[in-house]
Formats: C-alpha cells, structure tokens, sequence
C-alpha cells in the first residue's frame, strides 16, 4: 500500500509539475517573443474597418517598410517620410549589385555588407506577404538552411538538427543587404495599397491638445502617487529638398529615425523654439479626420509644465545609454562563376553549396584573440569572407591581405582544410574580388520604457532608433521585425471608429484612434521582447579591453551573465539538445528563460562540477 501510494505521489507531483511549467513557459513565450503575435499578422483586423486618419513612419527603411506594412492593416492612410529622394523613384526599386554605380543608403553604413537574418523574420514575411517564396525566386534567392555553423576559437558547436531543414522555422533567407531593402520596398508597396513615400526630412513634431488622461499605479509607488499620459502628438513637420516646411497630421506617429528622440525632447523646451516656420503648410494627402488642432499656439507648449516625470521614472534626459565597442569588418565577396560552383561542392563545406547560407563563423576567445571570421553564400553567386573584430585595424584589399587576416586567427582548433583550398581555387581562377570595410558606429539604448508619462501616446520607436547594437550577431533586421510585429498585435486590440466618438478601454473613455496607454504599453512590451539583447551584448562585448564601457559600467559589468553564456556554449559543443534550444533562442522562436530550464541549470552544475573534481 505504501509504495503504490508513493507511486501515486509522484505520477501526481510529475503531472503537476508539467503542467505548471507548460504554463510558465507558454506565458513566458507570450511576454518575451513575439512568436504568439504570427498568427494574425497580415490578417485583416476582427471589425473589418480601420482606424481613421494616417500613421506616418519617419524613415523608409527596413524598419519603417516593416511598420508600414503593418500599419497598413490598420490604418486608412500610411506614409513614410524618406529622406533620400532616389529611394522613392523607380531606382528604389531595382536589386542593384553591391560593386555598381547605383546610389546606395547614405546613412546605412553596412549597405554594401554582409547581412545575416534569423528565421523569425523568414516566418513573419511569409505571413505579411502571401506571395513572399515567389518573389524571393523571382530575384534569383531561395530560402537556405538556417544551420549557422557556429564555431567558438574554432571548436565547432554541434548544429541544431542532424537532419536536412525540412521545417520553416528552420529555413532562412539569403539575400544581400542591398537586395532585400528594394526586394521588401516592392513587396510592400505592391501588397499595400494605401502606402505611399513624401520625400523629406522629418523636423520634429507639432504637440496636439490635452488628451483626457488615464492614471495607473506602477508597481513600487505609493497610491498617492500617479503617472499622467502625455498628450498626443498631433502632426509631424517636414523639411522638403527645396527647403519648404509642411505640417503631417498623424494619427499614429513611428519613428524609425534617430531622431525621434531628439524630437521628443524638444517638447520640453520653450515654446519659442517650437514655432513653425512662417510659410509652413498642411501637406496636401487625403487623411480624413486627421486635422491640427484649431489653436496652434496651445499645440506647441512645452510638456515639462503640465507632466512631471514622478519618483520612479527617469527624466528624458537620461534614457540613453551608450558604449564603443569599436567593432570593425571587411566584406570580402568573391563573384563565383557558374563553372566553379562543382569544384566548390566537392570540398567538404560543413553543408551542401547549393543549399547553404552561413557556411562558417567562428568568434574568438577574448583571452587570446579579437577576431572573428564569417563566410557566407550571399545571393545565388557571391561566397562572402567577413573578417573583423573588436579594435581590428587590418586593411583588407586584396585575396593575400585575406590570407594574411586568417593566419594571424588564435584558435583552439585550427580552420577546417577547405578555406584554404577555396582560396586556392579563387586564386588559380582570378575570380573578382570586392572588399568593402565598415566601421560600426557605437551602441546606442534609449530606454523609452523607463518613462512613459513623458511620451506622447501616439508615438512609438522601433528598430535601430531604440535599440543600436555591435552587427556581429546580425539582429538588426528582425529585431526590427520584432518591433513591428508588436506594434500589429497592440493594434488589434484598438477599436475602429471615427476620431471624435468616445472609445472606452477598461473603466476609462477617450477620443481618437490611439488609447492614451498605448505607447505605454508597447514600449513595455518592446522592453521585454528586444531589450534584454543590451545586457546580453554589453557582457559580450565588455570581454575586450578595447571596449569602452557606457556610463556607470565597467569590463566587469554582466560577469554573471558572460560565465553563463561561456557554460552554454561549451555545453552546445557537445549536447545537441542544448544547441537547439540556444538556435531557437537566437532566432527569436523561443524565449531566452529556455536556457534557465531545470534541464540545462542541471547539465551546466553536472558539468561544472565534474571539471573541478578532474582538476
């Protein structure tokens, strides 16, 4: 009686136990990935309408072309404010080889680079996109096993499956940086009809009148204390090539542009430096019910005089975070000719040519070395060497200065043999080569999240304006993908209805389209979703001496963290279960509490512990 009792217990508490996790982690997947989100992405919204009046998107990028897909489900009206005047031009259009004349994004410095993407951009396409397998077949790319072939100082992580990808989440894109811009720009525009480009610059924003406000009480305050919503921002001004000033309505106002948050901070200076210029004029777009407010002097007061940051927020003054990591890289891609292609696949690449998009990458071992190696197909005939690092001033030019770069690696375990004979062959056969070096800029957080009483609540960032980060991990893209795949699962929850008619949410009414906690509530989510990625980086990249530390961290900050990740990645090396779930956090399928499983805690303490016992 006993034991079978016993028995009973345990098939009880095992139960229990599973059933508690499989809610923790399918809730935890809800709070900290955005793969719930896909399901309805691209779908039309629930009510068959849309929410009056336009979202302009600052910026014509890949960010912006990502909101303004989604805003197009929502809104009658979208427009993107694009700066270079060519990108709006049928020149914007065209796949444009990395070596030609054609003009490139001057304010991209890694146009012309290497891009990685990672599978849940791949997924969110496919779903924004009906014909996204077609038209990525059209410009000569298929999709490419997502295998990153991740090594650490050359010692080679087991991969994710053993299997050939069969799943989609397992499939990825290889396309250039300058191809996929257009080949999306087209997409977009031909998919969404009420998308349209104005060619300007975005200036700042014109304040609209007081929107009733909703009062929350964040954890850690006292009930006494209260958090105001900010009042909404009513129309954006842009500078056009001639230098006329024109006035945007917005309903919704996203800002891909760095320098939405210098905007926002010009709110709380004196109403003087907000003045429009004298000849400034409503720009001439069909966006019905979406006007200036009828007294323009009253939408140009400063917000600092009627919200007040409260004790638990911080001032906008001191939401940016910034460190230089002083990363710096060479592309070196090789235009392969068609004839080679079966010596190439007859050299052991760790998976098929024909197939392959990351064929190698190895990161170094800060305690011996800072540079790091990355070799890619890129489109259908280019084979990409990514040579960089963190303080690397190589000058790469040539096929030797290549060779020069790999010799001077420090690994634990030596370059596989086929490198060198593919270079071998490059060189017996003259095949071009292309370098292009980039220097990245330094990392850049502003913490939105941290103070919403100062943000309009029909403001929103995305992308590289909130969050800039070292491009050796290639999240850029579908971070921003991340981004606007929030921003469309927050939308759905607004009601369409005209502009004028209250609109109640919870106990509160208000007016418009955009609920006064919304940009509330998607910068807390974004925070959640993409931020975590500054402290995964920072205790990275803050491994090398030559990094400089944001303000009020040293090369120690994110230790913890960093000895973490070193026991993950020396787990990965040999428990391919370990090394899936650490792909699939990487790509953004799953959230990165996974790697803190019982399992893998478990795994890493048996690890370590028999490393001390055979020391």
């Amino acid at each position: 009686m006993a034991i079978s009792t016993f028995i009973s217990t345990c098939i009880v508490l095992l139960f229990g136990y599973q059933t508690v996790a499989g809610l923790v982690k399918k809730h935890l997947r809800g709070r900290l990935t955005a793969m719930d989100d896909l399901s309805l992405l691209g779908v039309p919204r629930k009510d068959g309408g849309k929410l009056s009046g336009t979202a302009v998107i600052c910026g014509g990028s890949i960010a912006g072309l990502l909101s303004a897909r989604v805003c197009a489900n929502h809104f009658e009206h979208v427009i993107m404010v694009e700066p270079e005047e060519w990108v709006t031009t049928p020149e914007g259009l065209v796949d444009h080889p990395a070596d030609s004349s054609a003009p490139k994004r001057a304010r991209v410095s890694q146009f012309t680079s290497f891009h990685s993407f990672q599978t849940f951009l791949t997924l969110a396409l496919r779903k924004l996109f009906p014909t996204f397998d077609h038209e990525l077949a059209k410009v000569g790319s298929l999709l490419v096993s997502g295998n990153p072939n991740v090594h650490i100082s050359g010692l080679g992580v087991k991969p994710p499956w053993d299997h050939h990808p069969v799943h989609d989440y397992q499939m990825n894109m290889n396309l250039s940086r300058a191809a996929f811009e257009p080949f999306l720009r087209r997409l977009v525009l031909d998919t969404c009809h009420n998308v349209e480009y104005m060619t300007g610059t975005v200036t700042g924003f014109v304040r609209g009148e007081s929107a009733p406000v909703r009062y929350e009480k964040p954890v850690g305050m006292e009930s006494s204390d209260t958090i105001p919503t900010a009042t909404p921002v009513a129309a954006v001004r842009i500078r056009s090539r001639d230098g006329e000033e024109n006035i945007l309505p917005a309903a919704l106002v996203v800002g891909p542009a760095i320098g939405g948050f210098r905007w926002l901070q010009s709110l709380n200076q004196s109403p003087s430096s907000l003045e429009p210029a004298s000849d400034a004029k409503e720009a001439q777009f069909e966006a019905p019910n979406a006007t200036l407010p009828s007294d323009t002097e009253s939408s140009f007061r400063p917000m600092k005089n009627d919200v007040q940051n409260p004790p638990s927020q911080l001032p906008l003054s001191a939401l940016r975070l910034t460190y230089d990591h002083r990363m710096a890289y060479t592309t070196c891609s090789f235009d392969v000719p068609p004839h080679l292609v079966p010596k190439l696949m007859e050299l052991g690449f760790p998976s098929a040519y024909a197939t392959a998009g990351l064929v190698y990458l190895s990161v170094p071992n800060p305690r011996v070395d800072k540079r790091n190696v990355i070799i890619a197909r890129k489109g259908p005939t280019s084979l990409v060497f990514t040579l960089g690092g963190w303080d690397v001033r190589s000058r790469i030019v040539s096929l030797v200065d290549v060779r020069s770069f790999l010799s001077q690696m420090t690994l634990a375990a030596p370059l596989p043999v086929w490198i060198g004979r593919v270079l071998e062959i490059f060189e017996e056969e003259d095949v071009p080569l292309e370098c292009v070096h980039a220097r990245s800029p330094p990392s850049v957080y502003i913490r939105y999240h941290l103070s919403p009483s100062s943000i309009p609540h029909n403001f929103v960032a995305v992308g590289d304006s909130v969050l800039q980060l070292n491009p050796v991990r290639g999240h850029g893209c579908t971070k921003a993908c991340v981004d606007a795949v929030t921003l469309d699962g927050l939308l759905r929850k607004l009601k369409s209805a005209p502009s004028d008619r209250p609109i109640r949410s919870g106990s509160h009414a208000y007016t418009g389209v955009i609920s006064p906690d919304f940009s509330r509530a998607f910068f807390r989510s974004q925070a959640l979703r993409t931020g975590g990625l500054w402290k995964s980086y920072t205790s990275q990249d803050y491994r090398f001496p030559t990094t400089t530390p944001a303000h009020g961290d040293t090369h120690s900050t994110g230790s913890w963290q960093r000895q973490y990740g070193v026991w993950i990645a020396t787990l990965a090396m040999k428990d391919q279960e370990v090394s899936e779930v650490w792909w699939r956090v990487v790509n953004w399928l799953n959230p990165p509490t996974d790697l803190y499983s019982p399992v893998i805690v478990f795994k890493i303490a048996r690890m370590v512990v028999g490393g001390f016992l055979r020391a």
